[in-house]
């Protein structure tokens, strides 16, 4: 599909909207939600979209931002519920063989590594090092750097807990478990339907705990085509998780499996638990990470060219390696960005689509930065906004 030849669109024309992914990059969307308040573009009333906005699409970090428009969460409500939350908190402790599997809605520990083992398993592969003090000394270098770069706010590192965190990561692909924000998300999600439902709005705190909103029932409370993509490693495919293809599967779930960010967060497992409980496809059983990997731009999620692609900024070229760290981060970038995969809209096809793409401005923004300071957050809003406009206004903003 070529994008639309008729030139660039109209509020009231736009039916769906799609978020590219981008880890803590996606903080330049809430300027572009209010953009699109202002020219109409997203309307609301009685606690859903009632513009002509008929569907949202995610990978990745946009993933988050589509969970929430679709859920009817506003500007000012993103703002004050959402962008305001220290992200810090969703980064959990070191838990080694804790999971999360699809359909229980809740973090299991295997039971199965015995940490004392898994580190003198380590240690046996690089005796030398150990002796000298060497291998603990890499071991809190490369954590230290990757907790700095994920912003989390701690004075120090004990040795042990990042010797905990690198176990997780050997032992279940990732570093943290996502435990916390999955959680979150559903409690949004449930705060959403309890503004609709009253006999929801009536046992909120019990069912934002234990009741596990599925794409089937998302849609029959909010009337919007809610999509994301994830990867299976098991089958090294790329789906597309909706009320179409996955409808039983808890839609905090299907967002957390399509921000499983590679090494940051650990893959979501489907397996038989999964299908006892959700009655999910067993078709779907597997290590699920970051949509981004395959396709990190899901313009084409409706096959329509009355979508418009929400994209996170200009890309970057000439790649400087000076360490080990440098190379990692680029990798995790080439996830996030999308670039690891095929069948995206890229630099080289976006031509195609410019009468449907909105490019952000992420200035103050990087990977895995997720908390921004009030003045930087505040200046994205305001760029962004005037972005959305110039769209519209069929006018280059700079």
């Amino acid at each position: 599909m070529m994008g639309n030849e008729k030139g660039f669109l109209k509020p009231e024309e736009v039916k769906y909207l799609a978020f590219e992914g981008g880890g803590g990059k996606g903080n330049a969307f809430l300027g572009a939600v209010k953009g699109l308040e202002e020219e109409g573009v997203l309307k609301y009333k009685n606690g859903r979209i009632s513009s002509s906005v008929k569907g949202i699409a995610g990978a990745s970090a946009g993933a988050i931002t589509a969970l929430f428009l679709a859920s009817g969460y506003s500007f000012e409500s993103l703002r004050k519920d959402i962008f305001s939350v220290n992200f810090n908190d969703f980064f959990d402790p070191p838990v080694v063989g804790e999971i999360i599997v699809a359909g229980s809605g809740k973090s299991k520990s295997t039971g199965k590594t015995n940490t004392a083992s898994k580190l003198n398993d380590l240690s046996k592969y690089l005796p030398l090092l150990s002796k000298k003090g060497i291998y603990d000394k890499i071991i809190m270098e490369v954590m230290k750097m990757l907790l700095s770069e994920l912003d989390i706010k701690k004075k120090s590192f004990k040795l042990s807990d990042i010797k905990e965190y690198l176990i997780c990561l050997q032992n279940d692909f990732g570093v943290f478990s996502g435990a916390n924000i999955h959680s979150f998300f559903n409690q949004k999600v449930t705060e959403g339907i309890a503004k609709i439902d009253a006999k929801v709005e009536k046992n909120l705190n019990y069912l934002g705990k234990n009741k596990w909103w599925t794409f089937k029932e998302h849609y029959e409370y909010f009337k919007i085509d809610l999509k994301f993509t994830a990867v299976n490693m098991r089958t090294e495919n790329l789906y597309v998780l909706s009320k179409d293809t996955t409808p039983n599967l808890p839609v905090a779930t299907a967002a957390r499996m399509s921000m499983s960010l590679p090494f940051i967060f650990k893959p979501v497992i489907i397996n038989k638990q999964s299908e006892a409980r959700g009655k999910i496809n067993s078709k779907l059983n597997g290590l699920w990470l970051d949509g981004g990997l395959f396709n990190n731009t899901p313009l084409n999620l409706f096959n329509s060219d009355k979508t418009i692609l929400l994209r996170l900024g200009e890309r970057m070229e000439n790649h400087q390696f000076d360490s080990l760290f440098d190379f990692i981060k680029t990798y995790l970038a080439m996830g996030a960005m999308g670039s690891a995969g095929s069948g995206q809209i890229n630099e080289f096809t976006v031509r195609d689509y410019l009468t449907q793409v909105i490019e952000l401005n992420i200035d103050g923004t990087s990977l895995l930065k997720f908390n921004l300071e009030k003045p930087v957050l505040d200046k994205l809003i305001k760029i962004n906004s005037k972005r959305i406009k110039g769209y519209f206004s069929q006018q280059s903003i700079p």
